[in-house]
């Protein structure tokens, strides 16, 4: 049986549930621009370039940038296809997906490479990542035009399951509708897919705790309440299903909270529970195999709250994760260290990260002895390397 996901899949621009960010790169395609699309998965990045190419008449080169890492690959297939013309007398859109993917542990130069092929452009070209604000695609940035695409609305998608309900004359509720469209987080395909599961009798089954009310959005802070003082499976199934948080926000929110009410004991079986679902998780993202997001949501419920001896009582104010605040007070302190490794690793014969390593700690000694070398700093630099 062939997919929704795959059978429903947009195929002409009135089918699109993001018709502004869709309009604004038909534009830069139709201008023979460069456009960087980001946004979380299933937000329609890669089904929107391939309903442009359909309806205008574009031949189409898919390449996933996971699969050409360094420079000399990046200039062989992408230099290439720059360079020749349509087999098919057709214009041609080039689709460079996932370039998040060229980022390694090492700089090879596949940034650096794709950047100088961007410039001399004969066709329109979409990049697609999921995080572009990594400092190594800055080179890219400069010369594309950033497009996002947020996570669809849970309304518009809870419509679109309704369509399909009734083309495949599946019988359902619009509370059940909902329920599966806010717990994907935006994700069109994962609502499709986590549809087709339920739906596999004709009719849509969606089993929920009885604490927990259809159609009403609930708070975290509730949900964590259940999974964190109950230990009965009835009570936490399907406790996340009116949650606005994804499954990724619910981890983070688990992990900040759980010492404050687990013991020792509990909290080793429990984060070994949370490191489950993080390898679920990596799956999904790396192979789309959104049938495993089913199996985090039992993790982050029922493995959670079975990992204690008893119930919690007492209350306990739960926080937000500070995880996220941590690691972008990280980057804000090494952001001008980054800014320097790329100006100046070419004269040190280094990598941006060879440079931070080896070389930035002389120029702080230097600088705060009024020694550095004539490299053209600003003055915001130099008062930076002498702290």
């Amino acid at each position: 049986m062939k997919p929704w996901s795959e059978k429903y899949k947009p195929k002409t621009a009135d089918e699109m549930l993001m018709s502004p960010s869709f309009k604004k790169l038909s534009k830069v395609v139709e201008e023979g621009g460069v456009a960087l699309v980001y946004g979380p998965t299933g937000s329609g990045k890669t089904c929107s370039v391939e309903v442009i190419a359909k309806d205008g008449d574009y031949e189409l080169l898919e390449m996933n940038a996971s699969d050409f890492r360094n420079a000399d690959k990046i200039n062989r297939i992408v230099g290439e296809n720059l360079e020749q013309q349509s087999l098919f007398a057709k214009k041609k859109l080039i689709l460079i997906d996932e370039i998040n993917g060229i980022v390694g542990t090492e700089d090879r130069g596949g940034v650096q490479a794709l950047a100088r092929l961007l410039s001399k452009n004969k066709f329109p070209i979409v990049l697609t990542a999921e995080d572009p604000w990594n400092s190594k695609l800055n080179v890219i940035k400069k010369k594309s035009e950033l497009i996002e695409f947020q996570p669809v609305d849970y309304l518009g998608i809870a419509m679109l399951l309704g369509r399909i309900c009734q083309e495949e004359k599946v019988e359902y509720k619009e509370d059940d509708l909902k329920v599966i469209a806010r717990r994907v987080g935006g994700d069109v395909r994962a609502a499709i897919n986590d549809l087709q599961i339920h739906a596999c009798n004709g009719k849509l089954e969606i089993e929920e705790a009885s604490n927990n009310e259809r159609g009403r959005e609930s708070n975290i802070v509730d949900a964590l309440k259940v999974v964190l003082k109950s230990n009965k499976w009835d009570n936490v199934l399907g406790v996340y299903d009116n949650v606005k948080e994804d499954h990724k926000e619910i981890l983070l929110w688990l992990d900040q909270n759980l010492p404050y009410e687990y013991n020792i004991e509990e909290l080793n079986k429990a984060y070994e529970i949370l490191s489950k679902a993080d390898v679920f998780n990596r799956r999904i993202m790396r192979w789309q195999h959104w049938r495993y997001l089913v199996y985090i949501y039992l993790l982050l419920s029922e493995g959670v709250a079975l990992s204690k001896d008893d119930i919690k009582k007492g209350f306990v104010p739960y926080k937000r994760s500070s995880r996220p605040l941590k690691i972008w007070m990280g980057n804000q302190k090494n952001f001008k260290g980054k800014v320097m490794a790329e100006r100046l690793a070419h004269k040190f014969h280094t990598s941006k990260k060879g440079f931070i390593k080896q070389d930035l700690p002389y120029l702080r000694l230097m600088a705060r002895h009024d020694k550095l070398p004539d490299l053209k700093f600003e003055k915001e630099e130099i008062e930076w390397l002498k702290k």
